[in-house]
């Protein structure tokens, strides 16, 4: 072959001239969605439709199309390693075939991706990888690599005078991405670390709380274990009062002592009568002041009660 142009009008073209039209673009998927690798359930993947270009030497380009999913099964993984597989398009120059498969790597306690060939026999480019665990039986999402903006290996198809590396956008990308991963992963550190000192300050202030709480506590506890509650009852008779005034009587409360400082107060216990009641408050309302001596209280009132009053006499030692 030397001189060559195409198209030209009532002329014919074999295949190889025809790739000649193409020569002009580089390997890879038309856009990057085309051609998209997705786990299909149990060991298989499917392949979405798309185009790709494949510019295996200065001269000769071809195309690959696929217009429907395609499934593709990988190959049962190996019981004791693990291995990484890789989704290709294979252009088989010698063969004149043009199809997609999965390229099986090696098995291995470190494997690496099988290596693409392109020589005069056979082109290829790589789509996605899949890593195969040890005794797997299905294929998730998680195990699958999307290469196609990986220029090394497939890229975007573009003019080859004016196209841009897709892999300059994906090393910008990948930079931005880890930087605002490592951003987040400072926050979120910074963030534990507050959270870690906010703890430690609230369980130290409650232990401190707690511990104060308890000494109080047993302070109560000890200043009850010393407090004696004396209680006495007697009756203030309406014939008892002094004779002026102001009126005074003595009720005897056996162990009271002059020291003691004693509450007293109607006990309406044994009063059910209402109008009884209302008598006895309206009488209690003369009374002056109350005072402890030997085995007895004496009361002082301002007006002298009609009536029988009964006490209670309560003392805290």
């Amino acid at each position: 072959m030397a001189e060559k142009s195409f198209p030209l009008e009532n002329t014919a073209y074999t295949a190889e001239d025809a790739q000649l039209w193409f020569a002009t673009r580089t390997s890879g998927v038309y856009t990057n969605g085309h051609l998209a690798v997705t786990a299909g359930g149990t060991m298989n993947v499917t392949l979405g439709a798309g185009v790709a270009w494949l510019h295996y030497n200065d001269y000769a380009g071809c195309v690959y199309a696929n217009t429907a999913g395609k499934a593709l099964t990988v190959t049962l993984a190996d019981a004791q390693y693990k291995r990484i597989d890789r989704v290709c398009i294979r252009l088989e120059v010698l063969n004149n075939k043009c199809y997609a498969y999965i390229k099986k790597g090696t098995a291995a306690a470190s494997p690496s991706a099988p290596a693409l060939q392109r020589d005069s026999v056979a082109y290829e480019i790589s789509l996605a990888q899949i890593a195969v665990a040890a005794g797997a039986s299905a294929i998730n999402a998680g195990n699958i690599t999307d290469e196609r903006l990986n220029e090394s290996v497939c890229g975007l198809m573009r003019d080859g005078v004016t196209g841009i590396d897709t892999s300059v956008m994906q090393n910008q990308f990948s930079s931005a991405l880890n930087s605002a991963l490592g951003d987040i992963d400072s926050a979120l550190n910074n963030a534990q670390t507050q959270v870690s000192a906010t703890l430690t300050s609230a369980q130290t202030q409650t232990a401190a709380l707690i511990e104060e709480l308890e000494a109080n506590i047993q302070t109560v506890y000890d200043t009850v274990e010393k407090v004696n509650l004396l209680e006495f009852t007697g009756t203030l008779s309406a014939s008892g009062w002094s004779s002026s005034s102001p009126y005074t009587q003595d009720v005897t409360a056996t162990g009271l002592l002059g020291s003691d400082t004693p509450f007293v107060d109607i006990n309406m216990a044994a009063v059910t009568d209402l109008a009884d009641m209302q008598a006895l408050s309206d009488a209690w309302v003369s009374l002056f002041k109350a005072t402890a001596g030997a085995n007895k209280v004496t009361v002082v009132f301002g007006s002298k009660p009609e009536i029988d009053i009964p006490i209670k006499i309560k003392v805290v030692r």
